[in-house]
């Protein structure tokens, strides 16, 4: 949505985002995704992207698409990649660092809200 309709929705917070997802559930770790292949020249969302270093594969599907985010004038404002995996305690514990590192940002339910100055 924020690639696509920027003016409907205009920032995100993508934690640990699905980068290797492809419809029709083919999944091949080694090249972007429908998500990262799908942007286009002249976009005008802002993002803020995290993962964790013990995610595996979705680490360089990150970076892959930070930098294709970028390539296609977005705006990545934040990305950051956190010692850690995908599990519960990385989302939902204050302070183990699976939030997006701003002044004020305490409690996992804040960072939507403080997201969007972004």
């Amino acid at each position: 949505m924020v690639t696509r309709h920027p003016e409907v929705a205009g920032r995100a917070v993508v934690q640990s985002g699905s980068f290797w997802f492809r419809r029709g559930g083919e999944r091949d770790f080694d090249s972007p995704g429908d998500l990262t292949r799908s942007l286009v020249a002249g976009g005008a969302a802002r993002l803020a992207v995290q993962v964790g270093t013990d995610e595996g594969d979705m680490v360089p599907q990150a970076r892959s698409f930070t930098a294709a985010a970028r390539a296609a004038g977005h705006v990545v404002h934040y990305y950051r990649e956190y010692r850690g995996g995908h599990d519960y305690a990385w989302w939902l514990v204050p302070g183990a660092g699976r939030r997006v590192d701003r002044p004020g940002l305490t409690r996992p339910g804040r960072v939507m809200c403080q997201a969007w100055r972004l």
